[in-house]
């Protein structure tokens, strides 16, 4: 009521980069009262400074200070099939600039976010901020471009499993995201008619927090894959559109069902007490690609879902 505060905010289960926020400032309010006018109670500006996600900010007696806070983007590579290459935005920053692709380097021009399009997606580059554009070409080797964010349909890309890898199907131009054959660096980035060519196909990593790269498919977890009783899993219809049967082996014990989404986010988790080996999934996810791992106490399955 009388004096000024120092208080530190510990942040969890909303992870923030470090660097600095703006906070928003009521002052000066009155004890009985929660605004005099807009001279004396103006409306101030001010940053607060994150790090480790945690923030320390002094406060004044009688204040309201709002922070605001935006969550850290996850970040992706995109490795080719039949190149080994990534998808690379090349540091080039001018609006309809060339994608292009280079072995994998730790760059941030390598690191790509995801972000949501309705069923469709859009995949913004790191570095320059710009996003994958079919650019309105649907000849086969149009390049693919880089452009600031808009609404076009050139910006988004429908996501199709290919075995273990993943197909970007452009909703404009109805081309596929092509490594073009090539495992030079510094190549475009290309676009193709679909086909069975491994040049489509891409493999998605997580890009830790350290900069290093974490495998997307939770296959690699340091956990021993046993399936009990040497039985396979199987899930049926897949692809699907509305859910799909998971049979699980009878274990004789709970078990756990999570689902990943392609960047190596928990999308849902589910827990079963092994009393019935056949389950209904699945009606709750958005259409792309997912990992779904089946964990028991001292096994664990992984397999491929995708929904239409």
């Amino acid at each position: 009521m009388s004096r000024s505060r120092t208080v530190t905010v510990n942040l969890s289960n909303f992870n923030v980069a470090n660097g600095n926020y703006n906070t928003l400032r009521l002052s000066s309010l009155p004890a009985t009262e929660t605004f005099v006018s807009h001279t004396q109670n103006a409306l101030q500006q001010g940053t607060a400074s994150v790090n480790s996600n945690s923030l320390t900010i002094t406060i004044p007696a009688l204040s309201t200070t709002a922070v605001l806070l935006a969550k850290a983007a996850t970040y992706v590579t995109f490795n080719n099939r039949a190149t080994g290459m990534l998808m690379d935005g090349m540091y080039r920053y001018t609006d309809g600039s060339l994608a292009g692709q280079w072995h994998s380097s730790g760059s941030t021009a390598q690191q790509w976010a995801i972000e949501p399009a309705g069923s469709y997606v859009k995949i913004k580059n790191r570095a320059s901020g710009l996003y994958l554009d079919g650019n309105g070409n649907s000849a086969n080797g149009a390049g693919v471009v880089q452009k600031n964010a808009s609404t076009s349909f050139n910006q988004q890309w429908q996501q199709e499993a290919a075995g273990s890898y993943v197909k970007f199907k452009n909703r404009a131009t109805g081309l596929y995201i092509d490594g073009m054959g090539s495992s030079q660096d510094g190549i475009d980035l290309g676009q193709w008619q679909t086909s069975s060519s491994s040049n489509q196909q891409w493999s998605i990593t997580t890009v830790g927090s350290s900069g290093a790269r974490e495998s997307a498919l939770v296959d690699k977890e340091n956990i021993r894959m046993v399936e009990p009783g040497e039985s396979k899993f199987n899930a049926y219809p897949n692809p699907f559109v509305s859910n799909f049967k998971l049979e699980v082996p009878d274990s004789g014990e709970p078990f756990e069902v999570v689902f990943y989404d392609m960047t190596g986010r928990t999308v849902e988790t589910t827990r079963h007490s092994g009393s019935s080996n056949g389950l209904t999934l699945g009606s709750g996810l958005k259409p792309g690609l997912y990992v779904v791992r089946v964990k028991g106490t001292t096994w664990s399955k992984s397999i491929k879902v995708f929904k239409r």
